[in-house]
């Protein structure tokens, strides 16, 4: 699911740059091309949806101390931030792509989360890490 879910997004946003003429790895305005921080620890990438019967995506990239609070509730944390455009009625629980990744300390993580028209959702949590600094 998760290689399907990269692939989708990833083809979604080369679709819409591509319409838009521009180059999917270049943001001239913006250094930190889709992304958007919406809070302090909290920087979300979205893909609209292509037609009205489609999902839109939303990748978050979140601290530990964010991904924390996400943990707990994260239909809540999501709709808080408001991640979608429209909140968020449903939302499962997420699947872990490794349980040893919460051993980690001061870790970054990737929510990955298709948003259906139902306001349905499901994500996929990724453990990743910060780039290191010069």
């Amino acid at each position: 699911m998760v290689c399907v879910l990269f692939a989708l997004v990833s083809t979604v946003a080369l679709a819409q740059q591509s319409a838009k003429g521009g180059d999917a790895g270049s943001n001239v305005s913006d250094k930190k091309g889709p992304w958007l921080e919406v809070a302090d620890g909290v920087t979300v990438a979205k893909v609209a949806r292509l037609s009205d019967g489609e999902p839109e995506f939303a990748i978050l990239h979140l601290s530990d101390a964010t991904y924390r609070e996400f943990q707990k509730d994260p239909k809540a944390f999501v709709n808080k931030y408001h991640v979608f455009n429209k909140n968020v009625n449903v939302l499962p629980g997420c699947s872990m792509i490794s349980p040893m990744a919460q051993q980690s300390d001061n870790a970054d993580w990737y929510v990955m989360m298709p948003h259906w028209p139902s306001s349905n959702a499901r994500c996929v949590t990724l453990l990743g890490r910060p780039e290191p600094s010069d």
